[in-house]
């Protein structure tokens, strides 16, 4: 795919293009070559923790910290994983009213 602008001051992009997920695929292979590995478990699980307290930071309306978000009693589970389970619906977040659990 070719990028370019037109105009008073022309650009084109003339480079390799990349896809993430090629290059993803390729660092991944070139470890396990090395008889290394790539474990990314705890860069997700930090990365996915900050958007979840940012998530209650928004409903809230409040700052929470990190020690406030991992003593949290706040369950998202739902009552059973049957396939056919009614799931409860939960009222509408309001910022500075949602209590945090």
């Amino acid at each position: 795919m070719a990028y370019n602008m037109l105009g008073k001051r022309p650009w084109r992009w003339d480079a390799r293009r990349t896809v993430m997920h090629q290059l993803e695929h390729d660092a991944m292979y070139a470890a396990l070559r090395d008889g290394d590995y790539i474990n990314n478990g705890e860069y997700m699980a930090k990365s996915t923790l900050m958007a979840i307290m940012a998530r209650q930071s928004a409903y809230t309306g409040k700052a929470l910290t990190w020690d406030q978000i991992m003593n949290s009693k706040e369950d998202l589970t739902p009552p059973s994983y049957k396939w056919d389970q009614k799931m409860p619906e939960p009222p509408a977040a309001i910022p500075g009213k949602t209590k945090f659990i």
